[in-house]
């Protein structure tokens, strides 16, 4: 039962050091998205770009399926941070 608990442990702090790193990529991601938005309004372009949009959307679905993440939770994911990264870009 000792060799159990610690191998749970074990997979647990691997699930942590994921998670942080899931988290450091994000925070990554919006520092760059700050710079683009800065760029966009440097620029006089809109925030809300439909075609990049659309890009990305395409982009996360055949990421998804190549790692064997269900599409549909890439698209929720994906749904949110770059609904945040709109409002990072105001």
């Amino acid at each position: 039962m000792k060799n159990l608990n610690s191998s749970l442990g074990e997979l647990r702090q691997q699930i942590n050091d994921i998670d942080q790193e899931i988290l450091q990529k994000i925070a990554q991601r919006f520092a760059i998205v700050k710079k683009v938005g800065a760029l966009k309004k440097g620029l006089n372009k809109e925030i809300f770009d439909s075609e990049r949009e659309i890009e990305l959307a395409t982009l996360h679905q055949k990421i998804s399926k190549k790692v064997a993440i269900d599409p549909k939770l890439a698209q929720a994911v994906f749904t949110l941070i770059i609904e945040e990264s709109r409002k990072m870009q105001k």
